[in-house]
């Protein structure tokens, strides 16, 4: 029954032995907050996140997070909020019209196939690039007498993270393994936005990761670790998911990132700004993005 969702959440947790404090570790949430999900006490919780609480504590215990908020709606309002299709209606038949095709029709094989290896070329081309501008700038160091001044990163001005100046990015240097673990990069004091919004994506999913600088990154579903580990600049992680993709990665500027081609490193998605990234992708293309600075 609707009103007893958020007691059947609770069990789906418990049956999986899974602690309000692992969830809290992983998503910077309160853990009261997931207590009072529990308990169903919607009015202790901040109106504002409140959608993004549950999301993400659906997400985290295994849960469809869509039926979760459905549930949600049901329970506090009576009703589940209409979500707008975009669509085009059949045109009204008569003997010499067709009915037109909805715009949501998904692609044939042989066209998504297509658009697969056309985003690979392109990223081949990108790291190809990268490659020969790093060879040239190699063999004018070392004609050069003058040695190359950089700029700490602190000191990085807002003028440099414009698009048109990506190449002259100041990268920060990634800490020891013992300075970069979760809980001290990912700590709730840490913590300077969230944000979410719905990417215009449809599945099948294809997750793309190229690191512009050695740079830590952690990929992974709510089942099981898919990468965890330091990548090397120009190196290229592909990942096709089905279910929810969780990615922590330990600087905005160091990643470039992309699904369905998609571009998620533009500034109204995870931007360039030298701060850590712990989001998530959810199977109705929706993102979450959490912010922290070093």
């Amino acid at each position: 029954m609707t009103e007893q969702f958020f007691k059947e959440l609770r069990q789906l947790r418990e049956s999986q032995k899974i602690e309000l404090s692992e969830i809290s570790e992983r998503t910077n949430i309160n853990p009261r907050y997931f207590e009072s999900i529990e308990k169903g006490e919607f009015s202790v919780l901040p109106t504002v996140y409140m959608r993004l609480f549950l999301r993400s504590y659906a997400i985290e215990i295994g849960a469809d997070p869509v039926k979760v908020l459905e549930d949600y709606e049901l329970y506090t309002t009576g009703k589940i909020a209409e979500k707008m299709e975009l669509k085009i209606q059949p045109a009204e038949t008569t003997d010499s019209a067709e009915p037109q095709l909805a715009v949501d029709e998904t692609p044939p094989f042989h066209l998504r196939k297509k658009i697969v290896y056309g985003v690979i070329a392109i990223i081949a081309l990108f790291i190809m690039i990268k490659f020969v501008i790093s060879l040239l700038e190699e063999q004018k160091s070392v004609i050069s007498p003058v040695p190359v001044q950089t700029q700490p990163a602190e000191e990085a001005s807002a003028e440099e993270l414009t698009p048109a100046k990506r190449d002259t990015l100041v990268f920060s240097v990634l800490p020891p393994a013992a300075e970069r673990t979760e809980s001290i990069v990912y700590s709730p004091t840490k913590a300077i936005s969230t944000n979410a919004t719905k990417l215009p994506i449809t599945p099948p999913y294809h997750f793309v990761l190229t690191a512009l600088t050695k740079t830590k990154v952690h990929v992974s579903t709510p089942r099981r670790s898919l990468f965890n580990a330091v990548m090397s600049a120009g190196e290229v992680k592909q990942f096709d998911f089905s279910d929810t993709l969780r990615f922590d990665l330990w600087s905005a500027r160091h990643i470039d990132a992309s699904v369905n081609g998609v571009n998620l490193s533009d500034d109204q998605y995870l931007g360039h700004d030298d701060v850590a990234i712990r989001a998530s992708i959810v199977t109705d293309g929706s993102l979450s993005v959490e912010s922290f600075r070093h």
